[in-house]
């Protein structure tokens, strides 16, 4: 008479454990997840989302969207939808709208100062102004252009002074309080 049915994965007494994981075993999941894995290789990498800088960004988080035909709906917590800007922009004093053709600003505008002509004195803590690289200090023309002044401020600014006079060029000595630049090292503005 035949024995009882034999469990094939029973071990034998006093055989040792098998260890679970090696990847041996009938049923094992690593043929599959490589399998998996070269599957994604083979289908490239994932498209990150496209920034659009023609649209209308909001001042608070969007979590709902859909589009339908060419409307954008969108649902979430702001209150106001509108354009790009920057960190900084200037202001129409009459009617509160925001003046077209100011250069961008990438990061933060702490201080602002007129040059006297048109033209502005930011400072802050940014890298980029107009697309120009800009370390933490610009001069904006009043044709909203950058100016060629470059004095790489190493730190944060958070305040500007121009004296002594109204000049459409700014002075080589002109700096922040308490910053100290390669170009102005620790000398007072004159």
């Amino acid at each position: 008479m035949p024995g009882p049915p034999v469990n094939r994965r029973e071990r034998p007494r006093g055989a040792a454990p098998r260890r679970a994981g090696r990847g041996r075993e009938p049923g094992s999941a690593w043929p599959a997840l490589w399998a998996a894995g070269l599957l994604l290789a083979a289908a490239g990498s994932a498209g990150a989302q496209t920034i659009r800088p023609d649209f209308d960004i909001t001042n608070g988080t969007i979590n709902a969207t859909v589009l339908s035909g060419n409307t954008l709906y969108i649902g979430g917590s702001f209150t106001s939808v509108g354009p790009v800007t920057g960190a900084g922009v200037p202001l129409d004093a009459v009617s509160g709208v925001a003046i077209n053709g100011f250069p961008k600003v990438v990061g933060q505008v702490t201080a602002v100062a007129s040059d006297g002509s048109g033209g502005w004195y930011i400072g802050g803590l940014f890298t980029t102004v107009g697309g120009v690289a800009r370390s933490n200090l610009a001069h904006i023309l009043s044709d909203n252009s950058v100016s060629s002044w470059d004095p790489g401020s190493n730190g944060q600014v958070l305040a500007l002074a121009v004296g002594g006079g109204r000049r459409s060029t700014p002075r080589p000595g002109l700096r922040p309080p308490g910053i100290r630049t390669p170009t102005t090292s620790s000398a007072r503005s004159p």
